[in-house]
């Protein structure tokens, strides 16, 4: 490729002529004034110099062809990274989808519960009237073990926790 070549391959600068106008005379030429040689003295490359310039040439393409492979897998890798990055965020989604729905269910419960426990201190305070009402109509105490005061019954309700993981 022309474009690759090294300028020492097969090329000689020239130096610069010199102009006969600013040129002193040599001691020992003859003529005096005349204009020196513009050909340059600059040695060819040494034998094997293109030899080696092509060696690093080929060496760089090799590496710069690893280079390209290792980005390439890079890239691939980046893109099933991404691709399970996108699993994992839609499964997360999910998770929170039924997360919520499931509290929803819970609140619903809860509701339920509530509503259940009004209806049970409802009842309770009818069953404790309705035995003192027995009580003064024959003349005897209430039994010990009925506690006039209807208390609501406490609902246990574990707290939430997330799941392991999570």
């Amino acid at each position: 490729e022309a474009s690759t070549r090294a300028p020492s391959q097969g090329t000689h600068t020239r130096a610069p002529s010199v102009d006969a106008s600013n040129a002193s005379p040599r001691s020992g030429t003859s003529g005096g004034g005349g204009r020196r040689s513009s050909i340059s003295t600059t040695p060819p490359p040494p034998s094997g110099h293109a030899e080696s310039l092509q060696a690093r040439l080929d060496e760089a393409r090799r590496e710069a062809a690893a280079a390209n492979e290792s980005l390439l897998r890079a890239r691939q890798r980046e893109s099933d990274l991404q691709g399970e990055l996108e699993t994992l965020e839609d499964a997360i989604d999910e998770a929170r989808q039924r997360e919520r729905a499931l509290e929803a269910r819970a609140d619903l419960l809860l509701d339920k519960g509530s509503e259940m426990a009004d209806k049970y201190m409802a009842l309770r305070a009818r069953y404790v009237e309705a035995l003192r009402r027995l009580a003064v109509a024959e003349g005897t105490e209430p039994p010990r073990d009925v506690d006039s005061t209807p208390r609501r019954p406490t609902l246990a309700v574990p707290a939430y926790s997330p799941p392991s993981g999570a």
